[in-house]
């Protein structure tokens, strides 16, 4: 049978006369099912992905909703209407949507979408169905032939497209079934499912694999997630009876974005002929509330498999509990109240279960039920969210704490240990908990980045459970702070109280920590909720937040109140832009926008001729901006201009129009700070950053890859003008672990020939040890003293530039295995006074500009966005 359940269709019958728009906002009794264009935003629902819309059509009834998107633009990376953009369970009165849906879309080959035309709701739920068509052609994914700057790159087929989403009473399954129909020409395609959903709220799971990425799985039955914190499941379900498609574009796809998808074999379409495929979309409480229902559906064998999870303090509510056929694992269930769990498996073969108890093991300093937040939601949702965040909801039960259960006893957890941990200061911090290991990939989602449990507090106090055990702790609150370290015995069923001191290590008088370059799940490739960013920034010592996701200018500011973190943290209005041939760009910082992705510069959706005139145009749009330029020999711009000292090999796609550079990303600096120095020796004066660019918790080093920014440390302080001041004055310092106290502010020019004294200082805590200070002139060592302190003289024969270095030779233990170095910002020699002259000539082109770089531009990038011309 094959995968996709394809079958050559003559006709299809003509839909019901269309009925008139149903209320939507209410509930619906068991039996109930409905459909219609929404008009009252009371319809949509929230979540962390959540951006329905009034006009887009709900379908829905007493368990599952789902939102298609109309004919308008769409936030993320896919525009087009007619997809599914929303999807969650129906929740109980007072618990906040929990939508993880990015995009869930139809492809008639790898990125080639439907356009739709027309979308009709057929049948509103007052029959017994709810029926919801969309008809048009094809369209590109803008977001591949963007990428590729070759709008042709996927040619157009004169496809006709049908999409019919249809939902029964009862049912976590919307049935979708699309036919495409070779309107102009015979026709080779490749179709199949797309859904992306939020990484930092959504674990994959995979028939046969279970949470196992690695492994690999050829007869699934469910291809999709499960909600981090048992939010739910949502899945592309095979059809009745079948299984769904694997294949080599399948894997393409899965490679170049994390999503699931289901691509089968390739259909030949003889001209004037059609296809149809059918499969379902789902969303339930668990995996087997959608595994269920297809079997019921498939009219197959069943055995019912049922048990109670229990610990010796009583019933487990939250476990996850994997049901295994001869050993694969084929659904997962979530104990309820009482502990007690139930799912339908093949009457053949042989069942075992497992379950599972830890939980994420990342913990929140937030009341229990705080829901995710989304900046593209209605407003309803978005206040349901922050009053949540600050006084809690209905919660979901997650079992934590409470390990993995054994082979011999499968439905018997642990009882969890507490952990608490307080700074005598009342100030954030970051907790992190090592020991214990990983059980069963398949099974268990894994530990934290590794650790047995990670947690951050806004107010100094945080509390966890945990598996009981013997572990190391560490507390610490980024690099100006001494850290504690030390081993704690962790006792099932108690409580062990930790206090720690958490002491500055020097004063911050005049400047700012900040962290320009973070992400979170407005990003595409973000593991991390837009709140869990702030806190983490606040708990590793960043005082003021940057919001560069890609792509999106996400407004991060009302998170601050309900977190509390008022006064301790702000957050600056960013946007990365990043388009794979020319390179990614920070730019901030901004204003609030209209339109797809907060109004965010969308390059997949222009004809970009040069860099030149991408700067030009984000200058355009955000009068005043501070545009970066991103890890620059790494999918940056100089690795997109094939830069060399001093030669560009493509002037269309280098620049000179930037404000900043970041001279340090994830600890990395010498390729990229001997860049910086380069340029400005070329007369190209900019401020170097350091950045962690992180994508998740821990990833990227926050809080020990920093900019110090000569303004006040004060949060409460901040404002763009203030900024974009510091900026204009290139006043930073890039830091992993050091901060340099100097007599002369960085970016500051002098006149005269002197001789200047510079007098630096290189401070860091205890576990930073600072070995040798190093001065340049026009990026050749020119002085370097031992220890912490040295006194410079700035004096040259022509104009001159000068940066301070720090290094060390130890690692930044128990932190980072990296090695403590920090620079400055150049102070510039300016003998006469009559404006400061560069020592090296400008760039070259090694050949001409032929084309802008129009066509496909096949490019390397690993862990960022990037795409290339093989298979697509």
């Amino acid at each position: 049978m094959s995968p996709l359940l394809l079958t050559l269709l003559a006709c299809r019958p003509d839909p019901d006369p269309v009925k008139p728009a149903p209320d939507l906002t209410e509930r619906l009794p068991q039996g109930a099912v409905r459909a219609g264009v929404v008009t009252d935003a009371a319809a949509l629902f929230g979540g962390l992905s959540a951006e329905g819309q009034l006009g887009d059509v709900k379908i829905y009834n007493d368990r599952a909703m789902f939102i298609i998107q109309g004919d308008r633009p769409g936030d993320y990376y896919i525009a087009t209407g007619g997809g599914v953009v929303d999807a969650d369970i129906v929740r109980p009165e007072g618990q906040p949507g929990r939508d993880v849906v990015d995009e869930w879309q139809t492809m008639a080959g790898l990125g080639r979408l439907q356009r739709p035309e027309t979308i009709t709701v057929v049948e509103n739920g007052e029959f017994g169905r709810a029926w919801v068509r969309v008809e048009g052609g094809e369209v590109p994914m803008a977001l591949i032939t963007g990428a590729l700057e070759s709008p042709d790159f996927i040619p157009n087929l004169g496809l006709q497209i049908t999409t019919d989403y249809i939902l029964s009473p009862d049912s976590p399954l919307l049935e979708v079934i699309t036919t495409i129909t070779a309107a102009e020409e015979d026709v080779s395609i490749i179709p199949g499912d797309l859904l992306i959903a939020s990484a930092d709220a959504a674990i994959p799971w995979r028939s046969e694999a279970g949470f196992d990425e690695d492994a690999d799985a050829k007869s699934m039955i469910v291809n999709g997630y499960l909600g981090t914190r048992n939010e739910g499941a949502w899945g592309m379900v095979a059809p009745a009876g079948g299984v769904l498609a694997t294949s080599a574009a399948g894997d393409l796809l899965r490679s170049l974005v994390d999503a699931a998808s289901a691509f089968g074999d390739t259909v030949s379409l003889e001209e004037g002929s059609s296809a149809s495929f059918r499969r379902f979309y789902g969303v339930g409480d668990d995996l087997a509330a959608l595994t269920d229902d297809w079997l019921v559906r498939s009219e197959a064998a069943t055995q019912t498999v049922s048990g109670v999870v229990e610990a010796d303090d009583g019933p487990v509510a939250g476990a996850i509990v994997t049901i295994l056929v001869d050993g694969a694992p084929y659904t997962v269930a979530i104990t309820d109240d009482a502990g007690r769990y139930e799912a339908l498996a093949p009457a053949a073969g042989v069942i075992t279960t497992a379950a599972v108890g830890r939980g994420t093991g990342l913990h929140r300093d937030l009341p229990v039920g705080a829901a995710p937040y989304s900046p593209y939601t209605t407003d309803t949702n978005r206040d349901a969210a922050l009053a949540s965040i600050a006084e809690g909801a209905l919660p979901i039960a997650q079992a934590e704490g409470r390990g993995v259960a054994s082979a011999d006893a499968p439905d018997r957890l642990g009882v969890p240990a507490t952990l608490t941990v307080r700074a005598a200061d009342g100030l954030p911090f970051e907790l992190r908990l090592d020991g214990g290991g990983d059980g069963d990939p398949r099974l268990d989602p894994g530990r934290p980045y590794g650790r047995a449990a990670l947690g951050w507090t806004a107010d100094g106090t945080i509390s966890l459970p945990v598996e009981a055990g013997t572990y190391t702790l560490l507390a610490w609150r980024g690099q100006r702070y001494e850290l504690v370290q030390q081993s704690v015995e962790l006792r099932a069923g108690e409580e062990t109280v930790v206090d720690v001191t958490l002491a500055a290590a020097y004063p911050l008088d005049g400047w700012m920590m900040g962290d320009p370059h973070s992400h979170a799940a407005p990003s595409g490739d973000g593991g991390i909720p837009m709140e869990d960013r702030l806190l983490v920034a606040a708990s590793v010592g960043v005082g003021l937040h940057f919001g560069t996701d890609h792509d999106h200018i996400a407004d991060y500011a009302p998170l601050l109140t309900p977190l509390g973190l008022d006064g301790l943290l702000n957050t600056v209005l960013a946007d990365e832009v990043s388009p794979p041939p020319r390179g990614h760009v920070n730019a901030w910082p901004l204003e609030p926008g209209q339109g797809s992705n907060g109004g965010a510069w969308l390059w997949w959706e222009r004809e970009i001729q040069s860099t030149d005139e991408m700067f030009a145009a984000l200058r355009a749009q955000h009068p005043g901006v501070v545009l970066q330029m991103n890890h620059p020999l790494d999918s940056g711009v100089a690795a997109a201009a094939g830069w060399s000292p001093g030669n560009v090999s493509d002037s269309g796609r280098w620049t000179e129009d930037f404000d900043a550079v970041e001279v340090l990303n994830d600890g990395q600096h010498e390729d990229y700070f001997a860049f910086w120095l380069d340029t400005i020796n070329r007369g190209i004066l900019s401020a170097p950053v350091g950045v962690s660019d992180s994508h998740r918790h821990l990833a990227g080093g926050p809080g020990v890859n920093i900019t110090y920014l000569h303004m006040s440390p004060d949060p409460s302080a901040y404002s763009p003008d203030t900024l974009r001041d510091v900026m204009r004055r290139r006043a930073t310092i890039a830091s992993f672990g050091v901060f340099l106290d100097m007599d002369i502010v960085p970016g500051t020019t002098l006149t005269g020939a002197g001789p200047h004294t510079l007098t630096v200082t290189a401070r860091s805590p205890s576990w930073i040890v600072v070995d040798r200070l190093l001065l340049l002139q026009d990026g050749v060592e020119v002085a370097r003293v031992d220890g912490v302190e040295a006194t410079f003289t700035l004096s040259a024969l022509q104009d001159a530039s000068f940066v301070v270095i720090a290094e060390g030779d130890s690692p930044m233990t128990p932190i980072t295995s990296g090695l403590p170095w920090a620079a400055s910002s150049a102070i510039l020699l300016d003998l006469a006074g009559d404006g400061w002259t560069a020592p090296l000539a400008g760039h070259r082109p090694l050949s001409p500009p032929a084309r802008s770089g129009r066509g496909p531009r096949p490019l390397l990038v690993e862990g960022r966005l990037g795409l290339g011309e093989a298979g697509l």
